[in-house]
């Protein structure tokens, strides 16, 4: 009878603390898939316009490349928030071969996330956030090899040295206090 009443009372403390999380999981697990989205969105942007293919798209179809850039906007959904995972998602963006107005809009984002952000990139993995990169990109290529034959890992993903040096600059700047302009921000 004592095994039969622990058991229950496990059971249902299980079924508690199951109830508790999922509702907890589900507050932020829309911000969770939106900001995975958003980083999918950029370093699926970054492949197709540095890929043999996707260059002679854009080149031959202009349709196929009209519009705002996906690496923008994604870049944008993860800027505009202010929350930990947010400025987790900014750093892991750390990443990728950012360059142009995305560089420039993800430095503004950075120094506006402000002092919050520094930690995160005092604790940077660069060889984690290379890997990281790689084995996204390598999901993202493997169904569509033929699609990205040419591509250039390293025009995607950044070098372990420019992730630490960029993540440095980035510190540097925050110490100092840098800010974009108004009319950027």
């Amino acid at each position: 009878m004592r095994t039969s009443t622990l058991t229950c009372i496990f059971m249902m403390t299980a079924v508690t603390l199951l109830l508790v999380s999922g509702a907890e999981s589900q507050s932020i697990s829309r911000q969770q898939r939106e900001l995975r989205m958003a980083d999918q969105a950029i370093l699926a942007s970054m492949a197709v316009s540095r890929s043999p293919a996707g260059k002679k798209l854009c080149a031959e179809q202009e349709l196929a490349c009209v519009g705002p850039d996906k690496a923008e906007l994604g870049l944008d959904l993860i800027g505009a928030r202010a929350t930990t995972e947010s400025r987790l998602a900014l750093v892991n963006l750390l990443a990728y071969r950012l360059d142009g107005s995305v560089a420039a809009d993800y430095r503004c984002y950075v120094f506006k996330a402000g002092l919050e952000i520094k930690q995160e990139l005092l604790r940077v993995d660069p060889a984690k956030l290379h890997m990281r990169c790689h084995d996204e990109l390598q999901k993202l290529t493997r169904s569509r090899s033929s699609s990205f034959a040419g591509l250039d890992e390293s025009a995607v993903c950044a070098d372990t040295d420019s992730i630490e040096a960029k993540s440095k600059e980035l510190v540097e700047g925050l110490t100092k206090g840098a800010k974009c302009g108004a009319e950027d921000f």
